[in-house]
């Protein structure tokens, strides 16, 4: 799980590539990361005190980065952590090649170190009336390994439109239309290139005309690689087990 807002990955590599492994390692501590690999030396393959020991690291953990290589891939301790992590109900697996000479192929390693982080940072952005869901989305991720930041818009200025006279609608709606245009929309943007976000607004969906606003917050998310906007009305604790699945499916 992430640990004081920080991404801990279990690095599954061999021994033999101890050194390169390392460097990726430091690159990870660099950016705020908990990598976490081991080198063992003089242990016969039959290790079942070790054996166990790596498996009680992997199920403290949800993300994994397999460094690949010749040796790797000829590596019986490799081969049991990927099979055993495959065998449990991690998803979040993600590979790096390190056969060839690292240094020339830093700024490849460093964009998919930065597409790993990219996928496993959460920004929920919420209003008011969905603070407290957010809060507990929020604990809920972290336990599953994700770094979770929350995003609050102030929206007690916002009222329903149902059954509202022509001109005091007009009002309403050009007030909604700012409220998107320069609280959400700029927000959304900003984080866009910091991880997924999820946006909780429910309480803006009362009145048709809300739709249309939903419409276009969904065009605009869907320019971004990691978006996710809730359904209307799917703000039960309940519901958030299947939002949880849906975040893990986008983050593969």
């Amino acid at each position: 799980m992430g640990h004081n807002g920080k991404i801990s990955i279990f690095i599954s590599h061999s021994t033999k590539d101890i050194e390169k492994v390392r460097k990726i390692r430091d690159l990870f501590e660099l950016i705020n990361c908990e990598p976490l690999l081991f080198r063992f030396n003089c242990l016969d393959d039959d290790n079942d005190e070790l054996e166990d020991f790596i498996k009680r690291e992997i199920d403290a953990r949800n993300i994994f980065l397999y460094c690949r290589s010749r040796n790797s891939e000829s590596s019986i301790w490799v081969k049991k952590e990927l099979e055993y992590i495959h065998s449990t109900d991690k998803k979040r697996v993600y590979t790096i090649d390190i056969e060839d000479n690292l240094e020339s192929d830093v700024l490849e390693i460093l964009k998919k170190i930065g597409e790993i982080i990219l996928k496993n940072t959460v920004f929920i952005i919420f209003s008011d009336n969905n603070k407290e869901f957010g809060k507990k989305l929020k604990d809920q991720l972290e336990t599953r390994g994700y770094v979770v930041h929350i995003r609050g818009v102030h929206d007690s200025g916002i009222i329903p439109m149902k059954d509202m006279r022509a001109d005091e609608y007009v009002r309403i709606h050009d007030q909604l239309s700012g409220y998107f245009e320069t609280a959400i929309f700029p927000m959304v943007e900003e984080v866009s290139s910091k991880g997924i976000i999820i946006t909780l607004l429910d309480n803006l969906h009362e009145g048709g005309w809300n739709s249309f606003m939903m419409m276009k917050l969904q065009k605009f998310l869907d320019t971004r690689p990691h978006a996710l906007l809730l359904p209307i009305n799917s703000y039960d604790e309940n519901e958030i087990p299947k939002l949880i699945d849906r975040v893990v499916n986008m983050t593969l």
